[in-house]
């Protein structure tokens, strides 16, 4: 897509549109650009069946496409070819993010469908993706509240630091949103795809932080622990929030609603930001 030079993201969906009509000519996309810098790419249509088992659809970790369990292994090429494409003008040369993508294969309203052969075909097409191999992790380079942190190093040389829950984690102890907001302004990691990510090289200070929420809000435990766990007498007091603890959880929020273009979410956001404000109010 580009030999050094980042496209302007006001071109990207335009040439994405172009990629996909010489290459996925019969298969139905939907390309847009919301927010200025944030590129959504959804497949709704293809000659194959894009899931393992019987959902629908489902949301998609550009940079794990190949570690989705839930994909077949034509969508998953498809998917990777989409993002092959995208991938060199992801970011600024500065480093910094040129646009945010999100992928999907199908959506709640707009199940995907599986059309059948008919008169696909993809002869001709100058585009290939080189992306077969399934993309491990990284390197796991802490573990902490029942979740483990991983640095790993993108085919364009940029870093990428991704947070996943172990599977053996409890259930978190407070409202996940206000989770995600307190965690994204206190350490910059943004909740995407089923793991936090942060882009850029980061220093130990800002992943003590995030170890630090994690332990605040889970329970870190080993599989052993769990398995060899004593009854433990059920917790009947609660912590009595400050001021401060409100106006933190509120900011989270409020920069969750900021990023958000879902109606549903925005109505949620709201309510919730109404009801911290009032306990502000009166604490």
């Amino acid at each position: 897509m580009s030999n050094g030079y980042v496209e302007p993201v006001t071109e990207i969906p335009k040439l994405l549109r172009e990629f996909i009509k010489k290459k996925y000519p019969n298969y139905k996309f939907s390309v847009t650009r919301t927010n200025y810098n944030s590129i959504n790419v959804d497949l709704f249509e293809a000659d194959f069946d894009a899931f393992v088992t019987d959902i629908k659809n489902t949301p998609i970790n550009p940079f794990y496409i190949q570690n989705d369990t839930n994909l077949t292994a034509d969508a998953k090429k498809v998917m990777q070819d989409i993002y092959d494409f995208l991938s060199p003008n992801e970011y600024k040369n500065s480093g910094a993010y040129n646009f945010y993508l999100t992928m999907n294969v199908g959506r709640n309203a707009i199940p995907y469908k599986n059309v059948g052969k008919k008169s696909y075909s993809t002869k001709g097409s100058s585009y290939s993706s080189t992306s077969n191999a399934v993309y491990d992790k990284g390197t796991l380079i802490r573990t902490c509240g029942g979740w483990e942190l991983y640095r790993a190093m993108t085919k364009t040389n940029k870093v990428v630091y991704n947070a996943i829950k172990l599977p053996y984690t409890p259930l978190n102890k407070t409202d996940w949103d206000v989770i995600k907001g307190e965690i994204t302004t206190e350490t910059g990691f943004k909740y995407q795809y089923g793991a936090f990510t942060k882009w850029g090289i980061i220093d130990d200070s800002r992943i003590d932080k995030l170890c630090e929420l994690f332990e605040k809000y889970y329970t870190n435990q080993s599989i052993q622990n769990t398995t060899n766990a004593k009854p433990t007498t059920p917790q009947t007091t609660s912590k009595v929030l400050s001021k401060a603890d409100f106006e933190r959880r509120i900011k989270g929020v409020e920069l969750l609603l900021k990023n958000t273009n879902d109606t549903l979410e925005i109505i949620k956001y709201n309510k919730k930001l109404k009801g911290l404000r009032l306990l502000l109010k009166n604490s």
